[in-house]
């Protein structure tokens, strides 16, 4: 693969790398391809199509554009960019352009990136107003200040670079996560995703913040596809898990929070042995997690607002209450803000690795005060599920009314019929687990 970089970028500074025609006024603009070569490993080498643009007003787009489809001219090239691979935006400043792709980038192999950075490259270079190129993801920088000089340096540094990876870890005293920032030298040749998990296992480096993984816990695997990044540590990962709640979010998400801040990740799945687990300790583990900004350091001290408790069902059956911001900045009166907390139970959008034990689709049609007690009316899909399920859902209506405005008791209506023969629902009983 080495052999090939190197006479691949040799063969690019062979040809030159020219700026527009000037010698006449139409405006031209140099696009490399892809070109058939004998002999080469992978069988490609790049060339270049010289147009004549159709104005000089945006020589630049005219170049991106060209650059991911295939030359006009009946050859054998081809644009190095595969059809999953395209441009999402792109800006200049200063002589340098930042070119964002899309995450199909970050799973080519280290030759197709190699040849897709080349022509990138040395296309964008050939016009006069640009002097380096850096290729971000989904608006993440992943290959900052190319330049033609670059390109043969990187053919005899075994295509190593610099990037930041942003680390999450819990902090020690339970409180939330905290960030830390590591500068490292990655190698073409290894996932991005690998050198950020292995990172993370090797412990924080800040003396306010504990391991993100049990002790012992070793990677396995990692591999991105669709937006989808899977973990695979060893089974001192479930073996050692946290037996408190707010332990075992912040060590679920001290991962999940580091590999969605890589480009071209939305969502983790988090194996054991290369099984994928039901359940953590009370987190469910059966589906992909996406990030949680609720619990990092630089987002709590952001909030003015008022906190609730929303209770949600967790991996063992029980209800467990989980602090969400409402958005208000002040504490309104504890009725105004009973409702909010309960629109937010009915319209959860982020679970946290718990489920919502409100059937979909539950309206909340009302919410007063008797005496001290609180009735909640909500529509009738609330009656959706068994009685297990329906109790559940009431448990959670009460738990979270109650935590807000302390009150005695929670009575439910369902339209305008009471629930239950109108019983009293209390936070209380065997629904609860200490979050």
């Amino acid at each position: 693969m080495k052999r090939w970089t190197v006479l691949l970028l040799l063969l690019l500074l062979m040809t030159g790398c020219t700026s527009m025609d000037n010698s006449g006024n139409e405006p031209k603009v140099d696009v490399y391809y892809l070109a058939p070569a004998e002999g080469l490993e992978g069988g490609s080498a790049v060339d270049r199509v010289t147009y004549t643009a159709a104005h000089r007003g945006d020589l630049l787009h005219e170049a991106l554009v060209r650059l991911t489809e295939d030359p006009e001219e009946k050859t054998k090239m081809r644009s190095a960019f595969p059809s999953d691979v395209r441009i999402n935006t792109y800006s200049l400043e200063d002589r340098q352009i930042t070119v964002d792709l899309t995450a199909s980038y970050l799973e080519l192999t280290p030759v197709q990136k190699t040849l897709v950075r080349c022509c990138l490259v040395m296309t964008l270079c050939s016009l006069e107003d640009v002097d380096r190129v850096t290729i971000s993801v989904e608006g993440r920088p992943v290959e900052p200040g190319l330049t033609q000089d670059i390109l043969l340096w990187e053919s005899t540094s075994q295509n190593d670079y610099q990037t930041e990876l942003e680390l999450w870890f819990p902090a020690a005293d339970g409180s939330c996560l905290l960030p830390e920032r590591r500068q490292l030298t990655i190698a073409q040749d290894k996932p991005l995703a690998e050198y950020a998990a292995e990172e993370l296992l090797r412990g924080p480096q800040r003396n306010d913040a504990a391991a993100a993984t049990p002790a012992g816990t070793e990677l396995r695997g990692v591999s991105i596809s669709g937006g989808l990044c899977t973990v695979d540590l060893s089974g001192e990962y479930y073996a050692g898990r946290p037996t408190s709640p707010g332990a075992e979010r912040l060590m679920i998400y001290a991962l999940v929070n580091t590999m969605t801040s890589l480009p071209g990740v939305d969502l983790v799945q988090i194996t054991v042995e290369g099984q994928r687990l039901e359940k953590y300790a009370l987190i469910w583990l059966s589906a992909p997690l996406s990030q949680a900004e609720e619990f990092t350091y630089p987002v709590l001290m952001k909030w003015g607002w008022f906190v609730v408790d929303l209770y949600l069902e967790a991996a063992n059956g029980k209800l467990i209450a989980v602090p969400v911001p409402t958005g208000d900045q002040e504490f309104p009166d504890a009725l105004s803000m009973t409702g909010r907390a309960v629109e937010l139970l009915l319209s959860l959008d982020h679970t946290w690795g718990y489920r919502s034990a409100i059937p979909e689709g539950t309206r909340l049609l009302g919410v007063e005060a008797q005496e001290r007690n609180c009735v909640i009316r909500v529509s009738r899909e609330f009656l959706v599920g068994n009685n297990r399920q329906r109790t559940l859902a009431a448990e959670a209506l009460a738990a979270t009314a109650i935590g807000v405005g302390n009150y005695q008791g929670v009575m439910i209506m369902v339209e305008n019929e009471p629930y239950a023969d109108g019983m009293l629902f209390r936070r209380e009983g065997e629904w609860f687990v200490d979050g």
